[in-house]
């Protein structure tokens, strides 16, 4: 997830969530992590097209007009596609196997320890996801 204070800041930030042992300091770093992304590479994303929407003429009706009719409608069943596909290559597996879940790098932290975590967990996820493609484009 991009920190809008920079990498350093969201070393810092990191180090102190790994440090709380309790899940009240641990849902507010959730909150925090949630709420940034979306004031500063939302909420600019949406000034800038606002700030531009007249330079860019029918650019953005363009690429709506450009997308095939029904393909919208399918999104539903991609998406379900895609999660039952996930679900039974890699969770049903794991579960059977038992033991420590894999992943790769220091992300042991971010995992959610209860269901209030499990919830900021999943806004956190959603927000990395679409905040961080506004930025990257």
């Amino acid at each position: 997830m991009a920190c809008p204070g920079g990498p350093r800041v969201g070393q810092s930030q990191y180090r102190r969530m790994k440090a709380a042992t309790d899940s009240a300091p641990r849902q507010r770093w959730y909150r925090r992590w949630t709420v940034e992304p979306w004031l500063v590479f939302g909420a600019g994303s949406v000034l800038l097209l606002l700030a531009a929407g007249p330079a860019t003429g029918g650019v953005l009706a363009a690429a709506r007009d450009a997308v095939p009719d029904g393909v919208l409608a399918t999104l539903p069943e991609l998406a379900a596609g895609i999660g039952l596909g996930v679900l039974l290559s890699v969770v049903l597996p794991l579960l059977r196997r038992g033991g420590e879940t894999p992943f790769v790098g220091d992300i042991e932290a971010l995992l959610p320890r209860n269901r209030a975590e499990l919830r900021l967990g999943a806004a956190l996820a959603v927000t990395t996801g679409v905040t961080e493609k506004l930025v990257d484009g």
